[in-house]
């Protein structure tokens, strides 16, 4: 399967590329995943994405507990 680095990449070339980065990452995280626990991975995934949309720092939440390379 693909390897994800905890390597936190603010370099990327462009809207597409970010884009790809973030299918990837989802993409990894639910790989493994089935029923009631992809559910779960998605609304982490989901309060992931609106705590980066308010500008809170990243793992500010703690919702990242539990999951693939988390």
């Amino acid at each position: 399967g693909a390897v994800m680095s905890d390597e936190f990449r603010t370099d990327f070339s462009g809207e597409d590329e970010a884009n790809a980065a973030i299918r990837a990452a989802v993409r990894y995280l639910l790989q493994g995943t089935g029923g009631s626990d992809r559910g779960d991975v998605i609304q982490q995934i989901v309060a992931i994405v609106s705590d980066v949309a308010r500008g809170l720092p990243p793992g500010g939440s703690g919702l990242d507990e539990g999951m693939p390379g988390g």
